[in-house]
């Protein structure tokens, strides 16, 4: 359940944000195409090297769950921000912000299944991850949508992405312990086989 939720809401919140944030500077902040342009440029330049960042601080510090739970808060907090944020310096440097932990966590997310169920399963446990992460994609940028032609307004859509990404947050405590669990498991395993010789 818990690897299951957190990739549903990594590439909904991806999709979602991407998505819709062009249309939210344009139509409620009130920028400019150009000006919106721009900063989703920046945006996409920022989120392209954060995917290798990310795993190289998770590999350095052999702490993923901390990469994918610091980037869950920091996502949570920001798009919620996005919102309720009026003064326009402040809005582009929490969209800068956003984007760089948007994707920064996908590859310590994606090698906690391997640690778990080791390297042979490593093929269908990223098929399954990422058949929920599509599905977290399509229904939250659908939910969005729909959410704008019933309200009229961003917000409840961006909103409902920051809870989604707490709600996350808080998944990642079962991963912690089943990551724990398997390696306690496979630390057992090497000792028993060093001791009798299997």
């Amino acid at each position: 359940m818990g690897l299951r939720g957190i990739q549903y809401v990594r590439f909904g919140a991806v999709q979602g944000i991407t998505y819709w944030l062009p249309s939210l500077l344009v139509n409620e902040k009130g920028l400019s195409l150009q000006a919106a342009g721009l900063v989703i440029a920046i945006q996409v330049v920022l989120m392209s090297p954060s995917n290798i960042l990310g795993g190289y601080i998770s590999d350095r510090l052999r702490s993923p769950i901390l990469v994918i739970a610091v980037s869950l808060a920091v996502l949570g907090i920001t798009t919620g921000l996005l919102i309720t944020v009026n003064n326009m310096v402040l809005l582009v440097a929490l969209i800068f912000l956003n984007a760089i932990f948007l994707q920064m966590y996908f590859g310590p997310l994606f090698s906690v299944p391997v640690e778990i169920l080791g390297v042979h399963k490593a093929g269908i446990s990223s098929g399954f991850s990422n058949f929920f992460a599509n599905i977290g994609a399509f229904s939250v940028v659908y939910l969005l949508g729909a959410l704008k032609d019933t309200t009229g307004a961003f917000k409840p859509g961006f909103f409902a992405i920051s809870g989604a990404c707490f709600l996350a947050l808080g998944l990642t405590f079962s991963l912690a312990r089943m990551r724990r669990n398997a390696i306690t498991g496979k630390a057992s395993e090497t000792l028993v086989s060093r001791t009798y010789g299997r």
